[in-house]
């Protein structure tokens, strides 16, 4: 502040934002969010103003603010678009799809998780491609039927194996130091695990959920001995006991 760098102000506000966020201290993250937004629109850095808005709307669908959340995200997408940030404005597409999803507006989120895995297909953004095979799985098993996909009709084991297959790479292609991506990328991956088995077991298959879950204990076994995650279940819960608003864990928000 002393020395008027207003740009390194409104990136500690933003960093600052978001550690108050995991700790759980909303309140607190959403005034420093809010004066990072300011900064980023007093100095004109687009780029900025579209990043944290993205993250003031994460911030607003934590705090069970929807349509905040909704206003913020698509002023984040509207600012990534006149600037050509294609991933930004995918990722976007991504988090407010999700949003759209807690409010059971379940076409509406369709379109935006088609469009957010056509914007990471555009910029070869594996991560995100999988996170919106995943949602658009979630989607499918929700409305009951097959969504359009690039002109597709793909149902939802179709998406979440998609989704399996993308993490997969991304797993094998990580360097083995990087013990903290290792670990997210196996979380997610876990999510995408436990809804095949759901999808699978609404079919009655039970032996090939069976598998799905042995391969997901296995690969978090391997991976990460000594940091256990939670385990798979023995049985997936049937999809009567999901609704709408599920939070299928960390893909649910980025």
């Amino acid at each position: 502040v002393e020395i008027g760098d207003r740009a390194g102000q409104g990136r500690l506000h933003a960093v600052l934002g978001s550690a108050l966020q995991s700790l759980g201290r909303h309140e607190e993250a959403e005034e420093h969010i809010r004066q990072s937004v300011v900064i980023a629109e007093e100095i004109k850095d687009l780029a900025g103003k579209a990043r944290v808005l993205g993250v003031y709307g994460s911030l607003l669908s934590a705090l069970k603010r929807p349509k905040e959340a909704r206003e913020k995200l698509e002023q984040s997408i509207d600012v990534c678009q006149q600037i050509g940030d294609v991933a930004g404005e995918g990722r976007v597409n991504g988090i407010l799809g999700t949003v759209l999803q807690s409010c059971k507006l379940y076409g509406e989120s369709v379109t935006k998780q088609t469009r957010a895995l056509y914007l990471a297909r555009e910029v070869g953004d594996m991560s995100s491609m999988a996170k919106a095979n995943f949602r658009l799985a979630m989607l499918s098993v929700l409305l009951d039927r097959p969504l359009q996909v690039r002109g597709t009709a793909a149902t939802a084991e179709q998406l979440c194996q998609a989704s399996l297959d993308l993490f997969g790479q991304l797993r094998a292609e990580l360097d083995p130091s990087n013990t903290d991506m290792r670990m997210s990328i196996l979380e997610q991956e876990g999510c995408s695990s436990h809804l095949m088995q759901v999808i699978l077991a609404n079919q009655q298959r039970y032996t090939d959920a069976f598998l799905v879950a042995d391969r997901s204990r296995a690969q978090t076994v391997v991976g990460e001995v000594g940091r256990p995650q939670s385990p798979s279940p023995s049985l997936p819960v049937p999809m009567d006991a999901v609704d709408g608003s599920a939070d299928m864990g960390p893909m649910a928000m980025d």
